[in-house]
C-alpha cells in the first residue's frame, strides 16, 4: 500500500508541475520575480527623542524605562575592587541584559517599556540612552 501511495503522490506532483509550467498553449508567460513587493512600502517613521541619562553609585533600580524608539544604551563605570570590575544592567523580563567588565560600552535597545531596570556595580556609573 505504501508503494502505491508514494507513486500516486509523485504522479500528482508531476501533474501539478506540468499543469502550472506555462506550456498549456494558452499563451501564458512565466512569472518573473522582480524582488519588489506589489505594494510600495510606506516609509518608516523615524522616532526621535531626547537622550535620557541616569547615574549613581552602587546598585540601583532605576524603575520602568520607556524607550520611544530604537536606541543605543551606553554605559560607563569606574572599575574597582569594590565592584569586582564589572557592571550589570538588567530588565525584569531579560530584554535588556548587559554584563560587562569593560568600563565603557554600548548595546542596542529596541523601542518598548522595560520593567524594573536594575544597575549593579560597586562604584560610580552612568547610563545614557540615545536614539539610534
Amino acid at each position: 500500500m505504501r508503494r502505491g501511495l508514494v507513486a500516486t503522490t509523485a504522479a500528482l506532483a508531476l501533474a501539478f508541475t506540468v499543469g502550472c509550467g506555462g506550456s498549456d498553449g494558452g499563451g501564458s508567460q512565466p512569472v518573473k520575480d522582480t524582488g519588489l513587493d506589489s505594494q510600495p512600502s510606506k516609509p518608516q517613521k523615524q522616532t526621535t527623542f531626547k537622550p535620557r541619562h541616569f547615574s549613581g553609585n552602587g546598585a540601583l533600580n532605576i524603575g520602568n524605562l520607556r524607550v520611544p524608539g530604537d536606541a543605543v544604551l551606553r554605559w560607563r563605570f569606574t572599575p574597582s575592587t569594590a565592584n569586582a570590575g564589572f557592571i550589570q544592567i538588567l530588565s525584569e523580563g531579560g530584554e535588556i541584559t548587559v554584563m560587562s567588565e569593560a568600563p565603557t560600552g554600548k548595546s542596542a535597545v529596541s523601542a518598548g517599556v522595560y520593567k524594573n531596570v536594575m544597575v549593579t556595580t560597586g562604584g560610580d556609573w552612568s547610563i545614557t540612552i540615545t536614539p539610534r
